[in-house]
């Protein structure tokens, strides 16, 4: 048929004059538009706000095609894309290819250029918390290493939904990050309705470290061990106050699974922030907290709090006489980390670079004794992928939890 026969002489056409028309292309730079790659080739746009000109051979030598009217390289990419459905015998395949290398170079372009401007961080933590020091140090080494300023702004309150929220509105470009504890994360998308889940619609930048954890009590109270805390407390049901940093953080879920598996009750005492739940069991107006070792145990060596157990795999050697919890007979899945996470959409070139930077400044001896030994964590050294499949697992390790424990999922 005629359509048939249009085909044939496009495919021959095609076959034998591509290599031409491509490389006829580069001697014609004020008319790019009738080449393969169109109007515009992939490039990206500089610090200095100029278009950049980027390398492709053409077969027989390399040269520079200008960039023009792309405003980003997405932009020419679509572009590009955009010609190639024009030309009529391109196969899929040969499509596939170049669509790819293209993402590519975009890909590669992104990551080169990161970070273009100053990248904050918004933190979930109250300032003066483990979370928000650590992260404040990593802001510092990091804006150091990548030549722009990284800033820490808080956005406390509502269990890290606050800056969870802002966070995941962000553009995905990397120049917004974002940073929380546990219960953010794995604890309230299970027991709460919330307006994004942190799984979904973030992504997983950093494991920031395990953080272990010190119970201590006020001065006043004669228990010295968690066995005679127990005691006391089914004794006087509600007589002794537990502070914690909300219904669903630490102090909450052991309050309750004491409650339910030990039959001693406690008069919970919520806070805003964890450093404030913990500055009130040293000023009296609490009785119980567990909180970061490496924050509590000055405030047990100046005799403004006591320990009762810590919550790590072995006793501290700067709390030798101190227990653990599995110790005492209890064995919760409530250790705690802190992490660094984006929009999910962020390219994976810039997590990685991320990552890695993180990883590294982790492992550097100064960082690691005022940002990670001195507040008592423990490093995961876990990379982007390792550490988004030990989020989902750690979430789903807690929905078991909290099914045995009887919690359900609130308003």
């Amino acid at each position: 048929c005629e359509q048939c026969a249009v085909n044939s002489r496009n495919s021959r056409h095609f076959s034998g004059t591509m290599e031409r028309k491509i490389g006829a292309t580069a001697h014609r730079k004020d008319n790019i538009s009738e080449g393969l790659f169109g109007e515009t080739a992939v490039g990206n746009r500089g610090k200095s706000g100029n278009s950049e000109s980027i390398k492709r051979c053409d077969g027989a030598s390399h040269r520079f095609f200008r960039v023009r009217g792309s405003i980003s390289p997405f932009h020419g990419m679509l572009k590009i894309i955009h010609r190639m459905r024009k030309v009529p015998s391109m196969t899929i395949s040969i499509r596939f290819i170049a669509i790819a290398l293209i993402c590519l170079t975009t890909a590669i372009a992104q990551a080169q250029t990161y970070p273009s401007r100053p990248v904050r961080i918004l933190s979930s933590g109250g300032a003066g918390g483990p979370n928000d020091t650590q992260t404040r140090g990593l802001a510092q080494y990091l804006g150091e290493r990548l030549g722009q300023n990284f800033t820490v702004e808080n956005r406390t309150g509502a269990g890290g939904v606050i800056a969870g929220e802002a966070c995941v509105k962000a553009a995905p470009d990397g120049h917004t990050l974002c940073t929380f504890g546990v219960n953010a994360v794995s604890w309230n998308p299970v027991l709460t309705k919330m307006p994004y889940d942190p799984i979904r619609d973030l992504v997983g930048v950093a494991h920031t470290g395990f953080i272990d954890s010190i119970l201590s009590v006020h001065p006043s109270i004669a228990a010295n061990s968690l066995t005679e805390l127990i005691a006391m407390a089914k004794a006087k049901p509600g007589a002794i106050s537990w502070a914690s940093f909300g219904l669903n953080s630490t102090g909450y879920f052991y309050i309750e699974w004491l409650r339910k598996f030990r039959d001693a009750r406690f008069l919970h005492v919520p806070y805003k922030t964890a450093i404030q739940s913990q500055q009130a069991v040293v000023a009296g107006e609490t009785m119980v907290n567990i909180y970061a070792a490496g924050l509590t145990l000055p405030m047990i060596k100046a005799g403004k709090v006591k320990a009762i157990s810590i919550n790590s795999e072995k006793r501290s050697p700067d709390l030798p006489d101190v227990p653990t919890e599995l110790e005492a007979g209890i064995n919760l899945p409530l250790g705690s980390f802190f992490n660094l996470m984006a929009p999910a959409a962020t390219p994976r070139d810039i997590l990685v670079r991320l990552n890695t930077e993180i990883l590294r400044i982790m492992q550097d001896p100064k960082f690691s004794d005022l940002y990670v030994k001195r507040l008592g964590f423990r490093n995961a050294n876990m990379n982007v992928d390792e550490y988004n499949d030990f989020l989902r697992r750690h979430r789903a390790g807690f929905e078991k939890f909290a099914q045995d424990l009887g919690l359900e999922k609130g308003q």
